[in-house]
């Protein structure tokens, strides 16, 4: 069995994508599987996420506002 995760996260900026590439490279050095997936809005992120669409969600200090 091979372990992998995915991940939901709202593309706000361009520049945050590479935080999720360098999760993605770290975890494949360490045997993990790792991917996401990316939203333009947190309503539809959630909802995906209740839907079971990905395993973990990342928001940011703006997902409250």
């Amino acid at each position: 069995m091979t372990l992998s995760i995915r991940l939901g996260a709202v593309a706000y900026d361009p520049k945050v994508v590479t935080i999720w590439d360098g999760f993605q490279h770290f975890f494949a050095s360490h045997g993990l599987a790792f991917d996401y997936v990316r939203y333009t809005n947190y309503e539809r992120q959630v909802e995906q996420h209740f839907a079971g669409a990905f395993d973990v969600a990342w928001n940011s200090p703006l997902a409250w506002i």
